[in-house]
């Protein structure tokens, strides 16, 4: 299933790169993403009884004006019955064009919110450290009790309480 998705997201890299749109193209996809992240165009794309000529006017309706590599990923998939993977198409080309311009994306998770400065600076400290722009989204989780995780390039770096209580806790239950 991912490789599927791999594919579309791969063919639409090499096209917009042999064009010089893969920003255009990577902004188009983010927009693309968000309407594929709503319940009434999941229902409307993944429906076998709404017409292919339908799910194709909506979304060059609903996304403005696609760039035409872009709209003719979406067009095929719609065609190959292939709804289900556009989502997962849009994710892996975005992080395509994110790797061959040199950034990438953490997710910053803390019990509390944080300022501006403080993403900020774990922005810059993250870039620093990968070498590579790093754009930070966060979210807060109470459940954390404390500290914040990071999820970055497929790693997870993890200073919350609620982890180190689970340690502490492993540790008395095994020495005893």
């Amino acid at each position: 299933m991912a490789e599927l998705s791999e594919r579309y997201a791969s063919a639409l890299f090499e096209v917009a790169r042999e064009d010089g749109t893969l920003d255009e193209c990577q902004g188009q996809a983010q927009i693309c993403l968000l309407m594929l992240q709503t319940e009434e165009c999941r229902a409307l794309v993944s429906h076998p009884h709404i017409p292919n000529a339908q799910k194709r006017t909506f979304f060059n309706k609903s996304a403005g004006s696609l760039n035409e590599r872009l709209e003719a990923t979406l067009h095929l998939m719609i065609a190959k019955k292939r709804e289900m993977y556009m989502a997962s198409a849009m994710r892996s080309f975005i992080k395509m064009v994110d790797a061959e311009n040199g950034r990438t994306e953490a997710f910053v998770i803390s019990a509390s919110a944080l300022d501006a400065r403080q993403i900020e600076k774990i922005g810059e400290t993250l870039s620093k450290k990968l070498c590579k722009n790093v754009r930070v989204t966060h979210r807060v989780d109470p459940a954390l009790l404390g500290g914040m995780q990071i999820q970055v390039d497929g790693y997870l770096i993890d200073y919350t309480v609620r982890k180190r209580l689970g340690e502490m806790t492993k540790e008395i239950l095994h020495s005893g």
